[in-house]
């Protein structure tokens, strides 16, 4: 209407049944604060709604004609128009100073990124991405001023042990070999391309997988496995595991982290009593399992790990990371160099239409679905470092030469 907007689920699109209500929205346009257009499954077809509180909406149309359409509605009734790229570009500038100048924690600046990427918490398959930060789980005592606990924030969480990068690299050669000799390249689509990794980072099964102790994510992981939890061995059961499996221990295991491990200590604890069944070595899956450094509690661990996430260690390095996931090294010539490439399904711009075969086509439609998909690319340079961080180390340098010149 001419004040508000209405959204009401036909039957024919309910995924219930029929005797359940089907569910209804309505908002007030003068309430809306933002508008981004946003991408569904790689398609640039969506937009969300930012209201009072923190509240999003996320809205998936047929294709992008219909979103404009659309868009231009809400403008004329009121709403705040879409940004444009000039505006987006001038809003990245100002955040990417505000970090550098120290005005914005990690946190706040990682959250913003995600947001101006395409990532929100509407979606499983765009969901916030977090890099995983400290790489000791295993000390009873932690020193967040020590360097050697952290990640190396400028390698994928996949290359953080050097003997994993040949095989990385080989599985890439091997691909490119094989395309080039495939007769089938042309039928099977000119985006496709040879990759380092067949999995993500980032993807609904890693969502679910880190939240499946917490409503509504215990029954979409339960629908996610066909009405049963994952294996016991597979589940999210301790920090020290997950850790060892994407860092060096798995093949196909190449997750980061999501937000909520640095604010919210119910995700690792099973308050429901869930019955998650017994690993193969007899240990029970309730509770994640925590470092010695936090003495089971996981409201210490969430405060270890959001002042890791803040550390000087980090703030220095973060930007590496950033080029890794947002930035110049997610695609081209730097993404090869840094063993960074994904599967050709999981970036903006594949177009499923390029396939000819009908067959291949539904199958990579179901990878997009199932895969993971890649942030929008922020930045096309590297990123700046922060400059009061910059000018201490100079400083620190310029006072070692003069030391070591001196008589």
């Amino acid at each position: 209407s001419d004040s508000t907007l209405y959204y009401v689920e036909s039957s024919r699109d309910a995924h219930k049944n029929v005797a359940e209500s089907l569910v209804s929205i309505s908002i007030e346009i003068s309430t809306i604060r933002e508008v981004l257009t946003r991408w569904y499954q790689l398609v640039d077809c969506a937009m969300e709604i930012f209201l009072p509180g923190g509240t999003t909406k996320m809205f998936a149309f047929t294709d992008s004609k219909q979103r404009d359409a659309f868009l231009t509605l809400l403008s004329r009734l009121g709403s705040p128009s879409t940004s444009s790229p000039g505006r987006s570009n001038t809003t990245m500038e100002r955040l990417t100073k505000r970090w550098l100048d120290g005005d914005s924690t990690n946190f706040e600046y990682l959250m913003h990124l995600n947001k101006l990427s395409g990532r929100t918490f509407n979606d499983l398959m765009q969901y916030p991405i977090f890099p995983f930060i400290l790489s000791d789980y295993e000390s009873s005592k932690i020193d967040l001023r020590n360097r050697n606990i952290y990640r190396v924030l400028c390698k994928p969480i996949s290359v953080q042990d050097e003997s994993k990068e040949k095989q990385y690299k080989d599985n890439y050669a091997a691909l490119d070999h094989e395309l080039n000799q495939s007769k089938e390249k042309a039928s099977c689509g000119s985006d496709l391309g040879p990759y380092h990794y067949g999995s993500h980072y980032s993807s609904s099964g890693i969502v679910l997988h880190f939240l499946v102790r917490l409503q509504p994510f215990t029954e979409m992981s339960l629908s996610y496995q066909d009405g049963s939890f994952d294996l016991p061995d597979r589940m999210f059961h301790n920090m020290s595991t997950s850790w060892h499996l994407a860092s060096k221990g798995s093949s196909t295991d190449v997750k980061e982290l999501i937000p909520e491990l640095f604010y919210l200590p119910e995700a690792f604890v099973n308050l429901d009593g869930l019955k998650f069944g017994v690993r193969q070595n007899g240990d029970v899956i309730d509770n994640v399992v925590f470092p010695q450094y936090c003495d089971k509690d996981p409201r210490l661990f969430v405060r270890v790990h959001r002042q890791a996430l803040e550390s000087d260690h980090v703030r220095e390095n973060l930007c590496d990371w950033i080029d890794l996931i947002f930035g110049f090294k997610q695609s081209g010539k730097p993404a090869l160099e840094a063993i960074n490439v994904f599967h050709p399904a999981t970036y903006y711009g594949f177009d499923l239409n390029s396939i000819k075969d009908p067959v291949q086509r539904e199958a990579r439609r179901t990878m997009i679905k199932m895969y993971g998909q890649t942030p929008k690319q922020l930045f096309t340079k590297p990123h700046p470092r922060p400059v009061k961080l910059y000018n201490e180390q100079k400083r620190l340098a310029d006072s070692s030469e003069t030391k070591q010149t001196k008589p």
